[in-house]
């Protein structure tokens, strides 16, 4: 059975990410809390607490990261791959707390006198638009090369925090130039913005834990490998299902009617042999077969 991992690099590259994305966004969620403190800015405690949220997702992909390359047992003979999709799932329902908390404070906001704001949030939203965007192209990155679903549900994370922040410079540069309750306005924008586009997240997450099959492309290229063993006439009844970032297969193969079945055996062992080889990604493929 293969265990088979991203290499050293890659894994590597994975590490460095999680903590990166865990210090960088420490010390944006501290200036951005001071910000809104000193200045009163609900936008910009809003944007704070969606960044608390990417500093516990990050260490959620710390932990995934450690479970997740854990091999099989027995307790456990698909792996921990799935490791990963709970990781996702508790950053989902983090964002969902985090999201009723900040509209809350905006409408609470609403509600309370005008105030004047000074061109501050301004700044921070700009400079939150780039760290973001920064954060998003590097984290993605990393998710798509190691099929990290963690991994991508905090970049597209980041991506939501980048357009949210370009939300916030609007209405902070509004606030400043006598539109107070813009701040306030802003911060409802985040959060409904934020809200809606992270649902496509948890969607992909729910898909994973519920043994999600690999697409009709993925299945004809295990089908065209397996085809081009000698002695295979067709290929059949072909499942996968994704743990992780692997895949784990089975299929069925058409031989010769008259093939004995010491011979059956062996062309069925060149088959995984050719797959496991030829696929990075698949874990394990289990090869029936049946005469013609």
């Amino acid at each position: 059975m293969s265990t088979i991992l991203p290499d050293e690099n890659c894994q590597k590259c994975i590490d460095r990410m999680a903590w990166f994305a865990f210090w960088s966004n420490g010390l944006m969620a501290m200036l951005q809390g001071t910000v809104g403190l000193l200045t009163g800015s609900t936008a910009s405690l809003a944007i704070a607490m969606q960044t608390v949220r990417d500093i516990i997702g990050s260490g959620s992909i710390l932990v995934a990261q450690k479970f997740s390359k854990k091999p099989q047992d027995e307790e456990f003979p698909y792996g921990y791959g799935k490791a990963e999709y709970i990781a996702s799932g508790f950053t989902c329902l983090l964002f969902v707390l985090v999201t009723l908390y900040v509209s809350h404070m905006a409408v609470h906001s609403l509600l309370k006198p005008a105030v004047t704001y000074d061109f501050t949030p301004f700044l921070l939203a700009v400079f939150s638009v780039i760290a973001n965007e920064l954060q998003f192209q590097y984290m993605r990155c990393v998710g798509d090369k190691a099929k990290s679903q963690s991994i991508l549900a905090n970049a597209w994370s980041n991506r939501m925090d980048s357009y949210a922040s370009a939300i916030m410079a609007v209405c902070a540069l509004g606030a400043w130039l006598g539109l107070p309750r813009l701040d306030a306005v802003a911060a409802l924008l985040i959060t409904l913005f934020v809200f809606r586009s992270m649902s496509s997240v948890f969607v992909e997450t729910l898909r994973g834990l519920m043994d999600l099959s690999m697409n009709p492309k993925y299945k004809d290229k295990l089908a065209g490998i397996a085809r081009s063993v000698v002695g295979v006439h067709g290929v059949r009844d072909i499942r996968t299902r994704m743990v992780g970032r692997k895949v784990w297969a089975e299929l069925e193969i058409v031989l010769d009617q008259d093939c004995t079945v010491q011979e059956a055996q062996r062309i069925a062992q060149v088959v995984r042999e050719s797959l496991m080889v030829r696929i990075e990604d698949l874990e394990d493929v289990l090869v029936n077969f049946r005469p013609a």
